[in-house]
């Protein structure tokens, strides 16, 4: 009997040693099992749970996706957007467009420009979403360019299909003129016409995503984000009758 209490016992306290260890999970999907000895600001310091004398390990917090410590907590981190030095105040969108990818481009709150409703709105005018973040000379510059465009297009298509039917006498047999070099040069300024109006929609998403990426590192925009998701146990007043209630859940925390 004795022998079976010691046995119990020391199964205990290994199963309270596995609960025991935090849980480091990468971006890259891979599990760490280890005990965290500090989370800095650009690193993760911890030593493996299965070797606890052991080397003592560091991460970069950049490829770290989340931390489940023993206690229940978490520690989830957000990638971060990263600062250009090359960033100056009162810079002209002309100035820096060249500088930013816009397909790197990561949303985050409070970003002046919504890349999708510039395209939208560029969709049924043309040039009304760069217009709307603030570049009137180049939202000008493609509404007239694609009216102009489509005017000219258009009438000289209506002139060639008009021509086609003039309808003359030669030697005493009918024929139709046919001006067939209008007609190419109306398609070809209806085609351009077209690709500068796609164009248009698409430069209208570019310039809110390089602006916004312009916004982010000018005020700083860029700092590392952390989300605390702490489990709580609490009493709380009950409605119905007098007393209180054993109530639970989750708490979040986010720093910057």
């Amino acid at each position: 009997m004795k022998k079976l209490f010691i046995l119990l016992v020391l199964l205990c306290a290994g199963f309270s040693a596995a609960l025991a260890q935090d849980l480091i999970t990468t971006k890259s999907g891979e599990d760490v099992k280890a005990k965290v000895l500090e989370v800095g600001v650009s690193a993760v310091k911890y030593v493996k749970s299965s070797n606890p004398d052991g080397p003592v390990y560091t991460l970069p917090c950049e490829d770290i996706l989340m931390i489940r410590y023993a206690n229940g907590e978490k520690d989830v981190f957000v990638e971060k957007y990263e600062p250009r030095p090359d960033v100056y105040d009162n810079l002209r969108y002309r100035d820096y467009r060249h500088q930013y990818n816009p397909r790197e481009y990561m949303q985050q709150p409070g970003d002046p420009y919504d890349p999708f409703a510039s395209a939208l709105v560029s969709y049924f005018i043309p040039g009304l979403g760069q217009c709307i973040c603030g570049e009137w000379g180049r939202g000008l510059g493609f509404f007239f360019g694609t009216e102009v465009g489509f005017a000219l297009s258009l009438g000289a298509l209506a002139s060639a299909a008009s021509n086609n039917y003039d309808y003359y006498y030669s030697g005493g047999q009918g024929r139709y003129h046919q001006d067939e070099g209008q007609f190419l040069a109306g398609l070809t300024m209806l085609a351009g016409t077209c690709a500068l109006y796609i164009w248009n929609i698409a430069d209208a998403r570019r310039v809110a995503r390089v602006k916004n990426m312009y916004y982010q590192d000018k005020y700083g925009r860029n700092s590392e984000l952390k989300l605390h998701i702490d489990p709580f146990v609490g009493l709380s007043p009950a409605a119905a009758t007098p007393g209180t209630n054993l109530a639970g859940g989750l708490s979040l925390k986010l720093e910057f």
